[in-house]
């Protein structure tokens, strides 16, 4: 099993807090899976959970591995000095706590963490929000005129969705925000699993095949 997953939990009975919490850096653990990477082993594990302790409640041991999930106590987190902090430096310190919780697992499977901490660099150029072309989504018109690209954004708050439209030379010739989703998985990664064109329409659509949205690109292809 290759490594591809990393997730900070606090570890909270306050179910409000840690949904504030874990809202505010997922767009975070997003970018960060986007750029790990595609194929490394460490240890056999998929999965990093990194268990963020309060002074109300921690986990008993520092480092558990069950069924591909690896999990790492971390001590030390004060979620209301993080919440007080503005937006710029919640980023950073979240980026903190995903970096060393990084370091200190590869540590412990004897694993050189540098190719890890690479993907925490790329997070933090990108300013925290990224976007990229959905490429299993994107398609050539069978004319060969026009090309389709789902681009997704991961920024706070929000997974956003648009289409770009393009030429034979690369020239946008339309581009259309088309959703705000508040989760990557499993609404993007759900709604938006599949398109195709039927004549002159983009058509993307679900796991279950129903249509999520539909563009009419018939003014584009025209003489």
């Amino acid at each position: 099993m290759y490594f591809r997953d990393i997730q900070l939990v606090p570890y909270t009975s306050d179910a409000a807090l840690r949904g504030r919490l874990m809202s505010s850096w997922r767009h975070i653990e997003d970018i960060l899976r986007f750029h790990l990477p595609q194929k490394l082993d460490i240890n056999g594990q998929g999965k990093l959970v990194l268990s963020l302790s309060t002074p109300e409640l921690a986990e008993r041991s520092l480092y558990s591995e069950v069924l591909g999930i690896a999990t790492l106590r971390v001590d030390g987190f004060d979620a209301n000095r993080y919440l007080a902090l503005p937006y710029d430096k919640q980023h950073l310190a979240a980026l903190e706590l995903l970096r060393s919780g990084l370091i200190g697992f590869c540590e412990r499977c004897g694993v050189a963490p540098e190719p890890l901490t690479s993907a925490c660099d790329k997070v933090a150029a990108c300013g925290f929000e990224f976007q990229f072309a959905y490429r299993k989504l994107c398609k050539f018109h069978p004319t060969r005129r026009l090309k389709a690209e789902v681009l997704v954004t991961y920024k706070r708050g929000a997974t956003d969705v648009a289409l770009r439209l393009s030429g034979k030379s690369k020239t946008i010739l339309h581009n259309q925000h088309v959703a705000s989703c508040d989760l990557w998985w499993p609404t993007v990664w759900f709604d938006y699993f599949k398109s195709r064109w039927d004549g002159e329409k983009f058509i993307v659509s679900s796991r279950t095949d129903k249509s999520t949205f539909e563009f009419d690109a018939g003014y584009l292809l025209a003489p």
